[in-house]
């Protein structure tokens, strides 16, 4: 073993220790050799870093004789602030996480990548007096390990606060960290967020609920392994485990009800199955059995729309992945079901690691979004998973049908097909309608990083917009669940762990193009609570000045253009006759309606703004509610505020659907 690091440990993991050492020496040598040595250096510690004493660090880290003498210790997570890994300049020591250790005896790279990046800690602390912005070992560990980085996850990295106070032995240490967990759970595979950012987790013994901090508020008795999903308008919680059962969590006891069992209803239709390969409806044989005993159940997704509720579902059927659709109206009970059938599927299929459920997800845009596998390469096929997206009212509406999405932005294959490879097992959406896929993809056909982990896109599904590599050490991961800040994804892992993932949050203004740009804002009617104006920034100053009170400025509401555009819809501004000080904002066709049935009440006013359409599916949702205590006025919100309203004050509020989509 090298005498460059001391290793204070139990006996039993000395050998996986020492494994892992030769391995990061070995990479830190190769890396000593490479010809971007100068740039990744500077990329990694400042440009002011001296080129010279660091190639002469990283040559001694990498020998065997080096005089960097270094102390390992392996420590419970929750020494080190729940990191994999840590660093401290205080005692010039490495702490590396005890189950990260135990759990990867036989995958040795997922500790060495977590060696590296502490290794790198101290090489910062050699070369600069200060401790460099971000995380500087887990850029390098990227770096040395020759994987690639999104400018997304270069500029995560760079502004990432790694640092933390901990009590070890009594002393207290400042630490870098790497990796965060945010709790060590067995087996944990269904996630989500509630509106207050706590996580709610599920495996398949216990379901528990966690504060933001990874602390457990309470766990009751779970129905066995599967994925959850939150109902947004009362903030319930679906549970669908793998054989199929669907029950409803309630979210202040966690105690489970059952609502029906997939595998025993009848007229599922199987007969109109959208097949991404050959992209023609299909019956696939009679291959897909939502009711057989052998069908695995897998994620699950909920979109609302007024009295109608949509789930949809992932499953296998031996070796068939699919998705289906669960269509209710009022609510979710076998009673109120009104259709089910299956969605799409794929004839490019195989048995092995493919034979699993995939994600799912639906935005409030109305949009789904699934990865399927597909056949490759031309004298050998290899099975991948593209990103598939349809519309929710496929095959019956006029939406989207289901196609591949993101081709031609992903890897080349010997037939000439050029793919992205998303492997998903659990898939989720934000308040503004954007997907978070959780990957496994396998890393020797992935173009679009090189090792597992988390894919963000727009709601357009046209587009990457982040791609972090989370690292093969924490196994398997299979469900993701975003805080309602957008700030943190947590991701659950075959690894008996929950890991919390720092992001960008993601802006609307990713989704909508450049054509919104225009800001909207909103003031309430002190006169009138309930009652609101929404009104561009020119006339907002004049309200500021002349006209508050009674208006009560709320802030900046959504951007719209106040430019005419072909891609745009008008929408026009009526004053209430008979409630002073309100207002409506309508479609042109609506206004038609107004002004043949309605000018006694209403007063146009002219154009309000342009904007997209109800059912575009390029912006964010804007939903409509009519107070019921002052007829003849309306208030016009976003998603998150909409499920407030929907929760808190339904009583005064009545839901009127989408009226149309925004940047924000």
């Amino acid at each position: 073993m090298s005498n460059s690091i001391q290793i204070s440990l139990n006996p039993s993991l000395q050998r996986i220790l020492e494994d892992t050492l030769l391995d990061a020496q070995k990479l830190l040598g190769a890396f000593a050799l490479d010809i971007e040595f100068t740039s990744k250096v500077k990329l990694t510690f400042g440009n002011d870093v001296d080129i010279a004493k660091a190639e002469s660090l990283v040559q001694e880290l990498a020998n065997s004789d080096s005089p960097l003498l270094l102390t390992i210790e392996i420590r419970p997570a929750s020494d080190i602030n729940g990191a994999n890994g840590a660093f401290a300049g205080d005692n010039y020591t490495i702490y590396l996480a005890q189950e990260v250790v135990e759990q990867n005896a036989e995958n040795i790279p997922a500790i060495t990548a977590i060696l590296v990046e502490e290794l790198g800690h101290a090489l910062d602390f050699h070369l600069n007096r200060t401790d460099t912005s971000g995380d500087e070992g887990e850029l390098l560990s990227n770096l040395v390990r020759g994987f690639d980085l999104s400018e997304g996850e270069l500029e995560r990295i760079k502004t990432e606060n790694d640092i933390a106070i901990v009590v070890i032995d009594g002393q207290t240490v400042e630490i870098e960290q790497a990796g965060t967990v945010f709790s060590q759970v067995f087996n944990p595979v269904g996630i989500v967020t509630d509106v207050h950012g706590n996580v709610i987790v599920d495996n398949g013994a216990a379901i528990g609920l966690f504060d933001s901090d990874g602390n457990l508020i309470r766990q009751n008795f779970s129905t066995g392994l599967g994925y959850l999903a939150i109902v947004p308008s009362s903030g319930n919680i679906l549970k669908l485990n793998e054989l199929g059962e669907l029950y409803q969590v309630n979210p202040s006891t966690l105690n489970s009800s059952p609502i029906l069992n997939i595998k025993f209803l009848n007229n599922i239709n199987i007969n109109s199955i959208f097949d991404i390969v050959t992209e023609k409806l299909s019956n696939f044989g009679g291959l897909v059995l939502p009711n057989a005993a052998q069908t695995q159940y897998g994620d699950i997704s909920v979109l609302e729309r007024g009295n109608q509720i949509d789930l949809f579902i992932s499953a296998v059927s031996v070796v068939t992945p699919f998705v289906m659709r669960l269509r209710f109206q009022n609510s979710i009970s076998s009673q109120s079901l009104i259709d089910a059938r299956v969605v799409a599927a794929s004839t490019g299929t195989t048995a092995g690691s493919n034979n699993l459920t995939r994600g799912v997800a639906v935005n409030h845009q109305g949009t789904v979004l699934t990865t399927l596998p597909i056949a490759v390469g031309s004298i050998f096929p290899t099975f991948i998973d593209v990103p598939v997206s349809f519309s929710a009212d496929f095959p019956e509406g006029n939406g989207a049908i289901p196609q591949v999405r993101l081709e031609g932005q992903g890897a080349n294959y010997s037939d000439g097909s050029n793919f992205v490879d998303i492997r998903s097992r659990g898939i989720t959406t934000d308040n503004q309608g954007n997907f978070y896929v959780v990957t496994n993809s396998n890393p020797g056909s992935a173009a679009l990083f090189l090792a597992p982990g988390l894919v963000i896109l727009p709601s357009t599904v046209d587009r990457v917009i982040e791609a972090q590599a989370e690292g093969g050490f924490l196994g398997e991961f299979r469900d993701v669940a975003v805080n309602p800040s957008r700030t943190v994804a947590y991701i659950t892992s075959s690894r008996n762990s929950i890991l919390a993932a720092t992001l960008n949050p993601v802006t609307p203004s990713d989704t909508p193009g450049n054509l919104l740009n225009d800001p909207i804002f909103r003031f309430q009617n002190g006169n009138l609570p309930g009652t609101f104006l929404f009104a561009g920034e020119r006339e907002s100053e004049s309200i500021r000045q002349n006209f508050s009170p009674p208006f009560i400025e709320e802030g900046k509401a959504f951007n719209v253009s106040l430019e005419e555009n072909d891609e745009l819809i008008r929408f026009n501004r009526f004053s209430n006759n008979q409630v002073q000080g309100t207002y409506l904002y309508a479609t042109e066709a609506e206004s038609v309606s107004i002004r043949e049935n309605f000018s006694d009440v209403f007063t146009e006013e002219g154009i309000a703004f342009y904007s997209y359409g109800a059912d575009a599916n390029k912006g964010v949702d804007v939903i409509r509610f009519r107070n019921k205590n002052v007829a003849g006025t309306y208030v016009f919100v976003l998603e998150e505020e909409a499920n407030s309203i929907r929760q808190n004050f339904s009583n005064v509020f009545e839901e009127e659907g989408v009226a149309f989509e925004v940047a924000v």
